[in-house]
């Protein structure tokens, strides 16, 4: 138990200290002046800033502390690896003067391997007219950025996760064609059900091939995610920090809020520097339609679609299969053992489980008690032994055994016997019978008592005519309620007794005599010889004979 209890504290504290480096880390990336500045030149990259699906569009490009699904590797690939299933996106977007903007991405989680990711997108702007230095047309021309991204991420340890991202760039204008490569990292912390940190560090290492000036600048992102009631409200904020803009310590921040109005429907609103974005969502089973629009303050509307689709089984699921699988092979396992070893082994099961409970129903509490320990030891996935050991527990505690004769040696024994079987309510009224034929017994009071406390049923309060007992009342109330012909009454109170005194004849006599009177002759006549069995009556017997 020490040696756990320290291991449960290291792990513990190598958890607590991995999440706090993982905060100290997104609170550098902010603030950390990146130390590659660049001359004059264009982001060859910037094109990558308008964003893969209409959900993270409409709330304003804010997405970075919550990119748990296929856009992950295109915002923060540490996001990768807290996905469960496997899924696809497509999204088109309608931008300005004949431009449009595509993508696609797929991801795959892997059991025990972490997830993998790729995207591609692809921005198009077509019907350009070309000029020569002497302003002459020479006819149209296209331009296009494309990107290829294949990420990875993976849980490091529990709610945190980390990812990488590598990317391929490609530039084409006219006769021009420019290639870029890069990496990006990105971290992922879900600290619980409400609140998401993410942070991502994009082009962290990078080069071009190409007559070009252009160079990828180091961009630092932070987001975070907080859910209020839910899922029913998202709020979600980004700031990024851009290596080619040394002069403000934020280059861009983003903002969005995102709520569920109806059971599939959301509606979202964003707002980043350079435009009011807003649009709303439809979800069904494992499909999502997700629809954007933003106001730029210079170039006017533009509008998002996009359409993601899950498939296949999640990694819960298949976590759990695999471990009823290795249950599986465990059962194999034993079903393979020497034939011999285990029918001996279920032998001695057998005997001590049968020999347990004889003994308690001798009244050999402490030794049932053992041997059950014994019969758990040798198949511990017995569902009912763990049940008879706390109960006969329960019982030792106050008696080790009892075997005294006599009626109240007999109603102890059968009392415990009624308690470990299960049936509590018989339990305590037989011990309560016990304790009223010998009130001053201080062992049979506290067994009544501890029986009363674990079973939460209190023992009736019966105070038995002068010279009766408790069973002799109830004989006598049951003889009433025959002659008022309340029969039902009468077998009613006859159960009572047989419980206590499952012999008692004349209950059983009384019981068949009160089927009789009902019309219920066979079993009448069943009751009847359970009496005779015990004690022989030549009337009764003949009075059978002559029934028809």
């Amino acid at each position: 138990m020490p040696n756990n209890t320290l291991r449960n504290t290291s792990v513990h504290a190598n958890s607590k200290t991995c999440s706090i480096c993982f905060v100290v880390l997104m609170i550098l990336c902010l603030y950390v002046k990146s130390s590659i500045i660049y001359g004059a030149g264009t982001d060859p990259s910037s094109f990558l800033s308008f964003g893969s699906n209409a959900r993270a569009f409409a709330l304003g490009g804010a997405y970075t502390g919550i990119a748990e699904d296929v856009s992950a590797p295109y915002y923060n690939s540490g996001a990768l690896g807290a996905l469960q299933y496997k899924e696809m996106l497509a999204s088109y977007s309608i931008l300005w003067e004949e431009t449009n903007y595509s993508f696609l991405g797929y991801v795959h989680p892997a059991y025990n391997k972490g997830v993998f990711g790729f995207n591609f997108v692809r921005l198009y702007s077509g019907g350009a007219q070309g000029r020569d230095d002497n302003n002459l047309p020479t006819g149209s021309f296209d331009h296009s950025k494309m990107a290829l991204c294949f990420a990875y991420g993976k849980e490091l340890i529990p709610k945190v996760y980390f990812g990488i991202n590598g990317k391929i760039l490609n530039s084409t204008l006219s006769t021009s064609n420019i290639n870029y490569f890069s990496f990006d990292i990105g971290g992922y912390y879900k600290m619980n059900q409400k609140l998401s940190l993410g942070t991502n560090i994009s082009n962290l290492i990078s080069l071009q091939l190409g007559d070009t000036d252009d160079k990828l600048p180091v961009s630092i992102k932070l987001g975070l995610g907080y859910r209020i009631f839910g899922d029913k409200l998202l709020l979600a904020f980004d700031m990024n920090k851009n290596s080619m803009n040394s002069g403000s310590l934020i280059d861009y921040y983003s903002v969005g809020l995102e709520s569920l109005v109806y059971k599939f429907i959301k509606l979202r609103l964003g707002k980043n520097n350079q435009e009011l974005t807003t649009g709303f969502g439809i979800t069904y089973k494992t499909m999502g339609f997700d629809y954007a629009i933003a106001m730029n303050d210079y170039l006017g509307p533009s509008h998002r679609l996009s359409y993601a689709y899950k498939f296949g089984e999640s990694l819960e699921t298949i976590k759990l299969k695999k471990e009823e699988e290795a249950k599986e092979k465990v059962v194999e396992a034993e079903n393979d053992m020497d034939a011999e070893a285990r029918q001996l082994k279920e032998d001695k099961f057998k005997m001590l489980y049968q020999e347990a409970i004889q003994d308690y129903n001798r009244g050999m509490f402490s030794t049932a008690y053992e041997k059950f320990t014994k019969a758990s030891e040798l198949f511990p996935d017995d569902s009912l032994i763990p049940l008879y050991i706390e109960r006969l527990k329960t019982v030792t505690e106050v008696i080790s055994q009892y075997m005294s004769p006599g009626k109240e040696g007999d109603l102890v024994r059968r009392g415990v016997s009624y308690y470990v079987d299960g049936d509590g309510k018989n339990a305590v009224k037989t011990i309560a019978y016990a304790l009223s034929i010998v009130p001053e017994n201080f062992t049979i009071e506290r067994l009544l008592n501890r029986l009363e406390e674990k079973t939460s049923i209190k023992a009736e309060k019966v105070s038995p005519m002068a010279g009766l007992t408790v069973v002799d009342q109830k004989l006598y109330e049951c003889l009433i309620s025959f002659r008022k012909r309340d029969f039902w009454t009468a077998i009613s109170i006859c159960e009572q007794i047989l419980v206590l005194e499952p012999e008692n004849v004349a209950a059983l006599k009384r019981m068949g005599s009160a089927f009789y009177a009902l019309g219920e002759k066979e079993k009448a006549k069943e009751i009847w010889r359970k009496s005779l069995n015990i004690q022989p009556d030549p009337k009764l017997e003949e009075f059978i004979r002559k029934m028809k």
